[in-house]
C-alpha cells in the first residue's frame, strides 16, 4: 500500500502547484493527527496512570516507523524524531486526562 502511494505522486509544473499539494497533505496529516488524538483520549478508560509510559511499545513503534520510512527512501532518524515527539505529546495529553479524571472523582 505504501509503495502505491509513493507511485501516485504528482509531478508539479510550478512552485504554486507544489505548495498546493503540500497544503493538501498538511491538511490530511492534521486530520489523521486529530483522529489519533481522539483515540489517545480513550486510553484513560483502559489503562491506569502507572501504565502511561510503555517503553517497549514506544520503542517498537519508533523502530517500525523508522524501518518504513527507510523503505520509502526517507531519513529514518528524522521520522523517528517526529514520532518520538508525537508520542511525548500524547503522553502529556494522557497525563492531563488522568489529572482531569482524578479531579472529577
Amino acid at each position: 500500500m505504501l509503495q502505491s502511494i509513493m507511485r501516485t505522486r504528482k509531478n508539479c509544473d510550478s512552485l504554486s502547484e507544489v505548495r498546493q499539494e503540500i497544503d493538501r497533505i498538511d491538511e490530511a496529516l492534521l486530520l489523521l493527527l486529530a483522529e489519533r488524538c481522539a483515540y489517545v483520549r480513550q486510553v484513560v478508560d483502559f489503562k491506569g496512570r502507572e501504565d502511561i509510559i510503555d517503553e517497549k511499545r514506544i520503542e517498537a513503534i519508533i523502530r517500525k516507523q523508522r524501518e518504513v520510512a527507510e523503505s520509502l527512501e526517507m531519513d529514518g532518524e528524522t521520522v523517528a524524531a517526529i514520532w518520538r515527539m508525537m508520542i511525548e505529546q500524547c503522553i502529556a495529553m494522557e497525563e492531563q486526562l488522568f489529572e482531569q479524571k482524578d479531579g472529577a472523582e
